[in-house]
């Protein structure tokens, strides 16, 4: 039977659903995104994202990063994880035993905190990164003080983790800091000079990221990288078209084809035989700029900025039939101006020539 209240008990508190308190601190990530990931890589993202976010990792991340050691017994680095989650946690004991386990499935190895932070740059984890360092370079200062040895002042291959993590993290100042530091008292290396770069470009000093990639290109003559061999020839591109006219401009617009074209040979795409276009055609070898254009359009026929430099060889040509039947297919005006525009990780001003190729193009006839 249903008891009914009496009529002197206090009334229940109802709380209506609009009225229910919400969580502060909501659930920043989904499970289904990472039950697709292997689960070593599900247990270290899960336990980078909690600390940048600062939210409870003992509940949230710790029983990922334990299932990724129970998945992998022998894997020092799922070990060497949860040992440092303890340790950002506080919990001492914790920490020591999990430490004690991967120095022993690690072998003893002294830079085991290292590979951790080495591993982690690629998830952007900062924080957990910078707490793998600094737990690294307690270890090594321990031991450097009982030795009676000078401090610790960092390896080079600390701090080439600790600039790849700022830069993961976006900190492209403090990144371009290291990262010049790093090239100042060490050998030159591609790699370096090619982050710096990529560094520079973000925070717009496109001159300065040209010269980095040019050091960079010096250093790796035979490179296989072709984020850096398209970037640099879209920056030589936009150096051409910002100098002034001479051997030095057709020098930079040759360089620019030559780059591009290794970008090509390496990672074929609609952008890449777009540059080698753009510059075949700055050089008057109009056959050579129809092919690579050509090419472009071949693997993106959606790309507005190929049809409308195609567009705009045709009109040299002499052949408007072509022209507009191509225009019909690069789209509205505005569509035009933003395709004859820099790339946009160029960020050039737009020069004379370009200019001149937009007032052209976007006439209301391509026979006028």
């Amino acid at each position: 039977p249903r008891r009914h209240p009496s009529p002197l008990s206090p009334p229940r508190l109802t709380i209506s659903r609009a009225t229910r308190p919400v969580a502060v601190c909501p659930r920043p990530l989904s499970h289904r995104i990472f039950r697709s990931l292997p689960i070593a890589s599900r247990a270290q993202s899960l336990a980078s994202h909690p600390l940048r976010r600062l939210c409870h990792p003992s509940s949230f991340s710790q029983p990922y990063l334990k299932a990724a050691a129970d998945a992998e017994p022998t894997s020092a680095i799922a070990a060497a994880a949860l040992a440092t989650l303890y340790a950002a946690q506080g919990r001492e004991r914790d920490a020591k035993v999990a430490f004690k386990h991967a120095a022993v499935l690690s072998a003893g190895a002294s830079d085991l905190l290292l590979q951790l932070a080495e591993a982690l740059v690629p998830l952007c984890a900062t924080q957990m990164v910078e707490f793998a360092l600094a737990l690294h370079a307690q270890g090594i200062g321990a031991r450097v003080e009982a030795s009676g040895g000078p401090p610790h002042a960092g390896t080079d291959r600390e701090l080439i983790c600790r600039a790849r993590a700022l830069a993961g993290a976006r900190e492209y100042e403090r990144s371009c800091e290291l990262y010049s530091s790093l090239l100042r008292k060490a050998p030159p290396r591609a790699e370096l000079h090619a982050e710096l770069g990529h560094a520079l470009l973000a925070l717009g000093k496109r001159t300065q990221a040209l010269d980095a990639y040019t050091a960079a290109l010096a250093a790796a003559p035979d490179t296989r990288d072709a984020t850096l061999l398209l970037r640099a020839a879209q920056l030589t591109l936009a150096a051409a078209d910002a100098s002034p006219t001479g051997p030095a401009q057709h020098a930079l617009w040759a360089r620019a084809r030559d780059t591009a074209l290794r970008a090509c040979k390496f990672a074929p795409s609609a952008t890449s035989w777009l540059t080698v276009g753009i510059a075949c055609a700055a050089l008057a070898s109009t056959g050579e700029a129809e092919e690579a254009l050509s090419e472009a359009c071949v693997l993106n026929h959606r790309n507005e900025a190929v049809w409308a430099h195609l567009c705009l060889l045709m009109l040299r040509l002499g052949r408007k039939d072509e022209a507009a039947h191509v225009r019909t297919r690069a789209g509205s005006r505005e569509a035009v101006r933003r395709a004859l525009a820099p790339p946009v990780c160029v960020r050039a001003p737009m020069s004379s020539l370009r200019r001149r190729i937009c007032l052209l193009y976007t006439s209301p006839s391509p026979r006028d």
